[in-house]
């Protein structure tokens, strides 16, 4: 079942040519990026660096004891879930692991 900026989304991108039509190429553009920001914006995902991944980091959405979301950043492949890591906080919900490995 789609919710509600879900339709919206449908119902929106499918108009976008209409608008191409009648303002011109600048206005449909501006359109279009206006509905992938918007998309971004309500996902709910978490923003990363893709060069990060590159250099070797790997990215894990975890839960802290209150059952609230963060991400988690690690250098090494964390393979074993349910055990306590040290990390050291970034930015608001963004954690930097900094123990050992996984053992």
């Amino acid at each position: 079942m789609l919710n509600a900026f879900a339709r919206f989304l449908l119902v929106s991108t499918s108009l976008s040519p209409l608008f191409g039509a009648v303002a011109g190429d600048w206005l449909t553009g501006a359109y279009v990026l206006a509905i992938i920001f918007l998309v971004i914006a309500h996902a709910g995902a978490f923003h990363f660096n893709p060069v990060m991944g590159l250099l070797g980091y790997h990215f894990y959405a975890v839960k802290n004891g209150d059952g609230v979301s963060h991400l988690l950043i690690s250098r090494i492949e964390l393979r074993r879930p349910g055990r306590d890591v040290t990390t050291v906080r970034l930015a608001h919900g963004i954690y930097l692991h900094t123990g050992g490995t996984d053992d």
